[in-house]
């Protein structure tokens, strides 16, 4: 059981609706101005100063105008390093990793070849990571294993709700590594979530009977994990699960007919065979299960 030490990387970070608004008061500023923008989409406000053709940063750190211009693409986040800018991206083994902005002043999403890894329309990821942890219900001092860590929004959440140690499992070190960057995402760092570097299949069999209150279950789709939609897998999270402990399994909407429909039947059938009592939850579009 490997335990990542999740790192923050506290950099300005920027988009291109911020760019372009920095760049319009420098347009209209007469001499050296302050000015007051969010540089961690929208955690909190920084101040930065407005030169001749540059802009500095809280951390000493400054981009000139043409540096600025290369943030240009609405659907990227950057971030400033070394007095250059970085689109936050990353390509490892066929696989192109990027932040998404939702919009200035909520939590972004994180794309891994063109698949969002959270529900974008209609409501924020932040929203629906809270939506799916209030499904669960959890209470304080109850203990939560939180399955496909991603961006870390459902596990900070709920350790937020528990305040006890919290359990998350991650697959993928290059989501983690995006994470640090993500000003979202650093709540992970808190010392009471430990995060576990592996395949969930392999390490949900290291824990004893019953440890968990709550499990809640995101893991990629269908054909990316088709270990973790299992009879097996299901078996397992029963076996951790406390009597009267309860799972959320995230699931996506499923279509009338297809593909689709027949994996979430699937998954319905399977875990009413693992044991557990089952109801579809539609706003959050996954199953709530019980251990009677």
């Amino acid at each position: 059981m490997k335990v990542f030490r999740f790192k923050p990387r506290k950099k300005p970070i920027l988009t291109k609706k911020i760019v372009d608004y920095i760049l319009e008061e420098m347009s209209k500023a007469k001499s050296e101005q302050a000015l007051n923008v969010t540089l961690d989409l929208g955690i909190s406000i920084g101040c930065i100063l407005l030169k001749h053709k540059h802009v500095l940063f809280p951390d000493g750190q400054k981009l000139g105008v043409e540096k600025l211009l290369e943030a240009n693409n609405p659907r990227s986040i950057y971030y400033v390093r070394k007095n250059s800018l970085f689109e936050l991206s990353l390509h490892h083994e066929r696989k192109f990793y990027k932040l998404v902005p939702v919009s200035n002043e909520t939590a972004p999403t994180l794309e891994i070849s063109g698949i969002h890894m959270h529900r974008v329309k209609g409501v924020t990821p932040w929203r629906d990571s809270q939506n799916k942890v209030n499904a669960l219900n959890p209470s304080r001092n109850q203990e939560v294993l939180d399955i496909g860590t991603g961006l870390g929004y459902t596990a900070i959440i709920a350790q937020q709700i528990t305040q006890t140690t919290l359990i998350t499992i991650e697959k993928d070190i290059n989501v983690l590594k995006m994470a640090e960057y993500n000003p979202w995402s650093h709540k992970l760092s808190h010392p009471s979530i430990k995060i576990l570097l592996g395949d969930a299949s392999q390490v949900i069999k290291e824990f004893p009977d019953e440890k968990f209150h709550r499990v809640l279950h995101d893991p990629p789709r269908f054909s990316l994990a088709g270990e973790l939609y299992s009879l097996n897998f299901y078996r397992e999270i029963y076996r951790v699960l406390r009597r009267k402990g309860k799972l959320f399994h995230y699931t996506g909407e499923p279509r009338k007919r297809g593909r689709g429909s027949v994996i979430v039947k699937g998954v319905s059938k399977r875990l009413r065979e693992a044991g557990f009592r089952i109801r579809w939850d539609e706003r959050n579009r996954g199953f709530l299960a019980v251990k009677p």
